[in-house]
């Protein structure tokens, strides 16, 4: 694309299709790639069109400096469900650099990965929610409790469920759960339902005590990203691990991945970082902490983990 073209799109002014974003105003990489996630999201769910990073709401252009359009085309990515597909054209003018970022229309709704829809409604951008979509609270306010369309008896893992039995004797021994039948177990902690004789099971039930298949078959959108970075300044991760299982595996093999980290680099400088996000529960709900390497690492982790399983849950002690 020439300066010329592209000056002729920014004469055009914002659209449905079309929107303006500053790069140089943003105060950081991360809130450049949220700002470019959400865009191309509304873009998708719309009819398609462009993201112009680097030109400001008035149509002036500012220009994208230090921009690497391979980097933000693989965290568009990684960071949209299902995963979207774009194209960036990074175009030199006299006031800068433009990014111009193509997204076709979507065939399927596309969410972030923190399970956040978006629209455009004429030039601005909108969050919005499929009617028939799962993670809409418009019908129930507790997502927890909706019951899953589609899931059965047979999507329940045996093996999860005698682990979070084992979880709760650990921490209270004192609890007659765990020595309830399986199914009444489950229904105690509201993880199943009972109607007549079937079993319905639902989100959290799912999400603690489902098939790794089930789960990515009737809750694509629960997934737990954990980043790897060497240094705090650094913006590219060098390790990460895609999770899509059950809650508490999720959690024993964070805490022996950060455990490990924690070997290798010793804990008394700032060595390492994680980003642990944590998706699945209600839409807008993102469970996102940035934690530097050391006991508090673990601890803080440990911590907000139980006490999402709590929440979850409806219990007291886990």
């Amino acid at each position: 694309m020439t300066e010329q073209a592209l000056r002729k799109m920014i004469a055009a002014g914002e659209s449905t299709r079309q929107e303006f974003k500053s790069w140089v105003k943003c105060k950081d990489y991360r809130q450049r790639k949220e700002l470019a996630v959400k865009s191309v999201v509304a873009l998708a769910n719309t009819k398609g069109g462009v993201l112009l990073f680097g030109v400001e709401d008035d149509g002036t252009i500012t220009g994208c400096p230090k921009s690497d359009p391979q980097a933000l085309m693989e965290t568009i990515y990684d960071m949209t469900r299902p995963s979207l597909f774009t194209e960036i054209e990074p175009v030199e003018t006299s006031d800068g650099m433009v990014l111009v970022v193509s997204v076709e229309k979507s065939n399927s709704h596309v969410a972030t990965t923190g399970g956040i829809y978006y629209r455009r409604l004429g030039n601005v951008t909108k969050p919005y929610y499929p009617a028939n979509d799962v993670y809409s609270p418009a019908d129930n306010p507790d997502f927890s409790a909706k019951i899953v369309e589609g899931a059965s008896e047979s999507d329940i893992d045996l093996l999860e469920v005698y682990r979070l039995k084992e979880k709760l004797r650990i921490r209270d021994a004192g609890s007659a759960l765990p020595d309830l039948a399986d199914t009444t177990f489950l229904d105690n902690l509201n993880l199943i339902r009972m109607d007549k004789d079937e079993v319905r099971v639902t989100v959290a039930g799912l999400l603690f005590v489902g098939k790794a298949t089930s789960l990515a078959r009737l809750l694509p959108q629960a997934e737990v990203i954990y980043l790897h970075y060497s240094d705090e300044a650094q913006t590219e991760y060098d390790n990460r691990m895609d999770m899509q299982e059950p809650v508490i595996s999720i959690l024993d093999k964070l805490t022996e991945r950060i455990r490990t980290y924690n070997r290798l680099t010793g804990v008394t400088a700032v060595a390492a970082k994680g980003v642990l996000s944590i998706f699945g529960g209600n839409p807008g709900q993102r469970i996102q902490d940035s934690m530097t390497a050391g006991k508090n690492f673990i601890d803080a982790s440990m911590a907000a983990g139980v006490k999402f399983l709590n929440k979850l849950m409806g219990i007291s002690q886990l």
